[in-house]
Formats: structure tokens, C-alpha cells, sequence
């Protein structure tokens, strides 16, 4: 589970990679990534997790995604 603000310390932030592999994820919501779109985020790791579920426009805020591991 990922709290919806977990990000919002990341705000002001260089962070180009996120790697949350092997957390036992279920559901991916577009709040989780709401504090990111201020960032460079262009790697999103989320392999080894047990995605059962990605809610629409998720990823909408990560403008600069180029790496996306499902």
C-alpha cells in the first residue's frame, strides 16, 4: 500500500529513476503519482509487484516517462 502524499517529499527533487520493484503493489492510483509531476521521473521500475489493478490517467502526471517496467 502507498499512501496518496508519499511523494510529496520528493517535490523539489533531481530524482530521475523510482524504482518500486518487489513491493507487493496491488493497485496503482493516479494519486500516487500526483507529487511527481514536478519531477524528471523518466524510469518507473514497478516489476516483482502483484499488479492486479492501474487506475486510468495513473501515469499523466510523469511528463517525462521514458521507461516504464511492468
Amino acid at each position: 500500500y502507498i499512501d496518496d502524499d508519499t511523494f510529496e517529499m520528493f517535490n523539489n527533487n533531481n530524482l530521475e529513476t523510482l524504482d518500486l520493484s518487489g513491493n507487493r503493489l496491488k493497485f496503482l492510483k493516479k494519486s500516487y503519482f500526483t507529487y511527481l509531476y514536478v519531477l524528471q521521473i523518466q524510469s518507473l521500475i514497478l516489476n516483482m509487484n502483484h499488479i492486479e489493478l492501474i487506475e486510468d490517467n495513473s501515469f499523466i502526471n510523469l511528463q517525462n516517462l521514458k521507461t516504464l517496467d511492468l
